[in-house]
């Protein structure tokens, strides 16, 4: 599906085959259900951390803006990124609106809650996040 890839691990434009068109009647929502990445240069991580320095937030250019640490950004979602390669899979997803319509490529960022993009240990190999988009039904 995809066409070509402009990518940096920690950012990166995925270039869609054919453009993405979800109408203008319905509402989606999307979601981040997999990440797979290169372990950080720096500093360990625990499962018990919420919101720190040391998470990655994950942004994206098509979804809603959203309130996150006192202003309002295109956040998709949080995850601890651990010094060792990491794939994960969320049990627990959570959706956010989607605003765009139409869309021929998606623009993902990964940063700390600084704004500073994570640093990788090795940049050489891709960065994998699997999003699902639904369509929320009229009550």
């Amino acid at each position: 599906m995809a066409r070509r890839n402009f990518t940096l691990p920690a950012a990166f434009t995925n270039l869609l085959e054919q453009p993405i068109d979800l109408g203008s009647s319905d509402r989606w929502e999307v979601e981040v259900c997999e990440v797979t990445c290169h372990p950080g240069k720096v500093g360990s991580f625990t499962a018990i951390e919420v919101v720190s320095g040391n998470n990655a937030l994950i942004y994206c250019d098509f979804i809603s803006q959203q309130f996150v640490a006192g202003q309002y950004v295109r956040y998709l979602r949080t995850f601890i990124h651990s010094t060792t390669y990491c794939n994960l899979i969320f049990e627990n997803v959570y959706y956010m609106p989607v605003e765009k319509r139409c869309f021929q490529d998606i623009q993902i960022e990964i940063l700390r809650l600084s704004g500073k993009r994570v640093a990788f240990k090795d940049s050489s190999g891709p960065t994998k996040i699997v999003l699902h988009f639904r369509r929320v039904s009229a009550w």
